[in-house]
């Protein structure tokens, strides 16, 4: 939820910047007031986000690749449809090809600095789900086995249930664990 909602700024942000970039060239063009401009840029930062929940991209365990490249592209994609249409629907503001450019260009810039950050700060671990495993047999051995560095589980201990086949080697918690 916290990467969403800094997401959502950077979107917003990303907007406001590509706007008044573009437009800075043109001062005496600068007919848009900013609480119009500020609502466009929340529209599209929530159209954006929401294509980006569409196509996975807040998922656990969404491995940095070029599967993750594709689903950013196909979010921006739809994302940059809706928008065009959500734009048409307020004829009275023209935002110009410049400005969607930049927009696009500052969004998926900023987008990708903030998941790189994500990832490097919360660690590895933030994608895993920790599993307990009750019993120490050869069952418990196995669920051991499975864990390597493509799963999306850690296992943090096991439990002894009273299994006359204990495993030596086996991280057992005790009863206060």
């Amino acid at each position: 939820i916290g990467l969403g909602a800094v997401e959502f700024v950077v979107l917003w942000l990303s907007l406001l910047a590509g706007y008044y970039i573009r437009i800075e060239a043109r001062l005496e063009e600068l007919v848009v007031p900013f609480p119009i401009i500020s609502s466009l840029a929340l529209g599209y930062a929530a159209v954006t986000v929401l294509a980006m929940i569409a196509v996975g991209l807040y998922q656990r365990g969404l491995p940095w690749g070029a599967g993750f490249v594709l689903r950013i592209l196909m979010a921006f994609g739809m994302s940059f449809t809706a928008t065009v249409l959500l734009f048409y629907a307020v004829p009275h503001v023209t935002l110009g090809r410049g400005v969607v450019g930049l927009t696009l260009l500052f969004s998926l810039v900023g987008v990708l600095s903030v998941r790189s950050l994500f990832l490097r700060f919360a660690g590895s671990d933030v994608f895993h789900h920790r599993v307990l495993v009750l019993g120490v047999g050869r069952h418990a051995a196995t669920i051991r086995d499975l864990e390597g560095v493509d799963q999306l589980f850690r296992v943090v201990g096991f439990v002894n249930l009273g299994d006359p086949e204990e495993l030596g080697g086996l991280d057992v918690a005790g009863r206060d664990q």
